[in-house]
This record gives C-alpha cells, structure tokens and sequence, in this order.
C-alpha cells in the first residue's frame, strides 16, 4: 500500500517555494500596486497608462461571504476550503479544540512520491503549519482558498469559515499524489463511481484514501476500495493516486472566468464575461442562481443588498440591441451539448443593472452565482458585487442637434389678396408658426462637463489631463497648473462652441447631475467681446463697435449683438436594454435644448430655438478640477 505522509513528522523548510509561499499565505489577494506611478522617458500614452489606474482602482477584491462548515473528529482530519477566508488571522477562527492545521502546497517543480507515512522523498517539505502556542517563522498564518488541510484536533468539533467563494483552481500530476477536494454539493451527496464516471481512465485507475479521524497510522489514511458507496463529500480532501493517467476532469462542466476572483464590477463596470463547457459524452444542462451574501464580518465592509444581475440575450438584429434576462427573479438554464460538438463550450455574459442599483455613491452590494448541473455532481460559487457609482468625474460627450425651432408669421389679407394693415401701418400677424423642424444633417456641440464628488456638476470651454507634481492623475482648468515636467503626455479636451476667455472659469449647472435629472445654465456673452462673440470683428471699422474717430464705443445693438445662451439638458433613464442597463455608471443620454436670444438696442430681442440628443462618456472618475496654484 502507498503510504502518506505524517505531516506532523515533516520538516518545514523554505526548500525551493517556501518563501514564496508564505508570503502568499501571509499576504493573499491581488495587491493594488497602481497607487502611484512614473513615466520612464515619457514615452506611454496617457490614456493608456490612465486606463490602467482606473481599471486597478475600480477591481476590488470579492466581497461576498459565505459559511463553509467542517465537522471535525478528535484526531486528524483533512479538509478543503471553498472559501478564501485570509481576511482573519487563523488562530482567531479555529475552536480551542484544534491543535495543529497543516497547508498542503506541493512545489510544481518537484515531483511528489509518497512511499513513507512519515516523510515524503524530495528533499524540501510541502507543508506548512499552524500550531498552538508554537511561533515559528514560517508558520501558517490564515486559511486560503482552493486549498487542502490537514487539520488535528484534540476532540470533536465543528470548524466554519467565514470566507469568500472562490473559482475552483486545480493542479493534477499523473505521477505523485493530489491532496484535492471536489466542488460536489452538499446535499445529495454523489458518489465517487458515478461521479468519476465521465472520466473512466481516472475512474479504473484511481487510488483513493481519506482520514477518518484519530491518530495517523497503517490505516490512516484509509484506501477508499468501494468506490460505488463512497460520498464524495464536498470539503474533504482525499489523497489520489492514478498512475500514468492525466487528469483534467474535476466535475462534469467547467467554467473559466474573465476575473478568476469573481464578477466583481466596482463603481464602474457593468459587463462580465465567462465561459461554460461541457467535459462529459452527454448532454448537460447547468442551472445558474442569484443567492445573497451573508453579512460581512466585523471589520469589513458593509452589504446593503444582492445586486441586479442580468444576463445578456440575443441580438436584435433590428436594432442591433441585446435583450436580457433579469438572474434575480430566477434560474437560467443551459443545455450544453456534448464535448467536442457545436453548442458545448459557450459564452456567458452577465452584466450588473446600473439603473436598479439603489443606494448611495459606494454602497456596496454583493452576493453569490451558484452554477450546479443536471446530473447533481457540482456546485461551484463564485462572487459577484457592485458598488453604488458616483458620477464624479470628467464627462465628455456631444449634443446633437437635430432639430430648428420655426419662426414663420402668416398675416391677415382683405378680400381683395393684400395683407391689412394696422394704424401705425404695420402689417397684422394672423398667427406665427413656432414647431420645431428637423434639420438636414445633425450638428455635433461638444460637451465637457465635470461633477465633485458632491454632485456638483461644472460646464467646461476646455480642460487639461495630465500629472500633478506627484505623478497622479490631475484634472485643471490652465495648462500651467499640470506638472511642467510631463505635458507630453498632458491631453487638452475643447469645445469650440462655447465663450473662449483666458481665466477658463467653469459656469455651475443648476441641478443634480445624473438620470433623470435636468441641468440648466446661462451663458452670456457681452457685445463687446472681443474674444468670443461672433459679431464683433476686432479689426473691422464696421464691427469693431468703435465710433468714426475710434475714440469711444457705440452702444449694444449699432455694431453688434449681445447674445444670451439658456441651455438645459435633461438625462434619461437608459434604454431598455443589456448595454443600456449595463453602462449607466460610464455613459448618460438625454435630451439637449438651447434658445439663443439676441439682444439689440434697448429691448429689443430676436430668438432662436434647437434641441437634439446629448450622450455623454464619463473618461475618468477624478474628482477634483484644479482651478489655482496650491
């Protein structure tokens, strides 16, 4: 009989992957390294290297939790984590009553041959541990996901762990042992000859032996030799042996993630992809659920709720649209055809309802997609959250105006055809035709538009991107605000249409930027601006707004107009569909109106109406606009 090793007879030593693999152990997670940067011979593209900090910034780790439950015998036990549950120290979640927990984490490099129970034959160890009122440097510090354990206690109990689900991720050799468990459910519990049973080289090959508690010896572990009555018990690890036989069948689907955390959209994605395959001879169907999270423990952050998960349907081919099925109101199906065949391997993409995500700016919502399959062999959970967006930050956009309000007079005739006049001899309107007209071909205005963090949202003429003098991100109204050192990669965005000055001061937007608001402002332009009002000519004797002898200036109205510009825009609710529910955080849509009033000679005014459609694209998410010199 192949023997296993005593872990608590095994050497620790660092021995090729230990420090690596403690300071994965001490340290789990993807750590945000996009906190600050610098451009070596300021050669990236802004945008890009832009990108890349939003993107960091807005992939949070998972944050749904889940409860695995262990019962643990006196004696040694072996386990399998589903959850990453590192956010605690281990001491802290173990009952008194565990004496020692040992983290299996063979080297890739070395082949591991079991021929002793009590040591392996490398020359380094592949445990690392955790006792009791023992420090040692490389102990085992918090239990990680994807993982097995052996874990010794000194009476029976129940170990939970409170962790993050995670994608199962396994490592298989055909020539050692794999210390694995399976991602089965836990109720019905299947068993090994019909779970195995789509991967029969495995099945007729496989060597199988688990703890049953109690001290380690000649049986224990203990070979599993019926297969047919052994449960495959969803966190038990079980040592595997099948010589020569390679292994990628772990459960009778697979799925692989886009992020291999989770769905995790942060403040500002909306779409995830990930992909189903069928590894089985026959058709399967896989069942997806929307569960909720538990509550977050202490010191973490806060659930306010599950949230609005869609999945993407087909394409309307009519109005090139997706339509979409909403996951929380029930479980969505797939039947995969066999492996191999057309239909088997098929992409899934989930989106997160922007317009159904209540709450304030980062509020966090979260909770669990279940995927389970039709044969009752495996449940795999992965997380899934969004945060509440703010709409801080840069937005730029166009209005589009489609449309040209009519100014027509129809007068009043006498019987015999001419128009009547009034005693003043002035002709006598009848009725005016004021409706809007639509417009040959749409006219693009550009917007920028930037909001605080407080909602506060600011029309811009133009605005600098570019590094500050620590090398963030900024955003300024003047050139000379930007680090001077790095205006290579500095962008300058403008919108021609808008009042030129050189202070470049922003006009407020009365009301609260976001859908299903509406935002007004005024912006006037005196008659004599030489630097913006399109009626003033500076150098022309005839529009300069000078008398004959160039001495004075004529009033409003003899040379040129003042010109007053109300503007509004209303943002909608997104269209009714996946990338509409799914981009609200990054893109808004409305309706844009402006009457133009031209002022002359004392009150006298001429008025001109356009309105179209205005889609803006938020680009970063800064939310301070640097006006002045710190």
């Amino acid at each position: 009989m192949t023997k296993y090793p005593n872990p608590k007879q095994t050497r620790i030593q660092k021995s090729g992957i230990g420090p690596q693999s403690r300071r994965m152990i001490d340290v789990p997670g993807t750590t945000n390294r996009h906190a600050r940067y610098s451009i070596p011979g300021l050669r990236h593209s802004l945008v890009i290297w832009i990108w890349s900090f939003v993107i960091g910034s807005a992939l949070p780790a998972a944050a749904q939790w889940q409860t695995q439950t262990f019962p643990i015998k006196a004696g040694w036990n072996a386990i399998y984590a589903h959850v990453d549950a590192s956010h605690a120290a281990l001491g802290d979640v173990v009952p008194t009553t565990v004496e020692e927990v040992w983290l299996w984490n063979p080297s890739p490099l070395l082949l591991q041959y079991i021929d002793s129970p009590q040591l392996p034959i490398d020359t380094g160890s592949s445990w690392t541990s955790w006792k009791r009122n023992f420090q040692t440097q490389d102990q085992l510090e918090r239990f990680i996901g994807n993982a097995a354990y052996l874990v010794k206690a000194s009476a029976d109990t129940t170990l939970s762990l409170k962790g993050k689900p995670v994608q199962p991720r396994y490592h298989w050799t055909s020539k050692g042992q794999n210390f694995i468990g399976f991602s089965t459910p836990v109720t019905p519990a299947t068993f090994f000859e019909n779970f195995l049973g789509p991967a029969p080289d495995l099945l007729n090959n496989a060597q199988v032996f688990k703890y049953t508690g109690g001290n380690l010896g000649p049986s224990n572990p203990q070979r599993v030799f019926n297969l047919r009555d052994e449960p495959v018990k969803r966190g038990q690890a079980y040592w595997i042996r099948s010589p020569g036989t390679f292994n990628r069948y772990f459960g009778p689907f697979e799925l692989d993630l886009q992020n291999s955390t989770g769905a995790h959209f942060g403040a500002g994605g909306g779409q995830y992809r990930c992909r189903l395959k069928n590894l089985t001879t026959a058709n399967l169907t896989v069942t997806v659920n929307v569960l909720a999270s538990e509550a977050a423990p202490a010191g973490e952050k806060t659930i306010s709720g599950t949230p609005p998960i869609l999945l993407r349907g087909p394409l309307n081919i009519t109005n090139l649209t997706y339509g979409y099925t909403n996951l929380n109101a029930g479980p969505q199906n797939w039947t995969l055809t066999p492996a191999g065949e057309e239909g088997s391997n098929i992409e899934v993409v989930l989106g997160v309802n922007r317009a159904a995500l209540t709450g304030n700016a980062g509020d966090l919502h979260a909770g669990l997609l279940r995927f389970t399959d039709s044969s009752g062999f495996s449940q795999v959970d992965i997380g899934v959250s969004a945060e509440v967006a703010s709409t801080a930050g840069l937005w730029v956009g166009d209005a589009n105006i489609t449309q040209v309000r009519h100014d027509l007079s129809f007068f009043r005739k006498l019987n015999t055809g001419e128009v009547e006049l009034d005693t003043d001899g002035v002709a006598i309107v009848s009725s005016r035709r004021v409706d809007f007209g639509s417009v040959a071909r749409p006219f693009p205005l550009r917007l920028i538009i930037h909001t605080g963090a407080n909602g506060a949202a600011r029309l811009l003429q133009r605005v600098y991107y570019g590094l500050d003098a620590g090398e963030l991100p900024m955003l300024a109204s003047k050139e000379s605000l930007l680090n001077q050192e790095h205006l290579g990669v500095a962008r300058r965005i403008s919108a021609s249409h808008l009042p030129f000055s050189e202070a470049n001061n922003p006009w407020a937007l009365a009301g609260t930027f976001g859908a299903g608001q509406t935002l007004t402002n005024q912006l006037v332009l005196g008659y004599n601006d030489q630097a913006a009002n399109p009626f003033v000519r500076t150098y022309h004797p005839d529009h300069d707004n000078r008398n004959a002898t160039f001495d004075a200036f004529v009033a409003q109205g003899v040379e040129s107009y003042g010109i007053v510009r109300d503007v509004s825009l209303l943002l909608v609710a997104p269209a009714n569909d996946f990338n509409g529910l799914t981009s609200g955080s990054r893109t808004l849509v409305g309706n844009y109106g402006e009457v133009i009033t031209l002022q002359g000679k004392g009150s006298e005014s001429k008025q001109y109406a356009v309105q179209g459609s205005v889609t803006l694209n938020r680009i970063t998410d800064i939310p301070n606009l640097v006006t002045t010199a710190p």
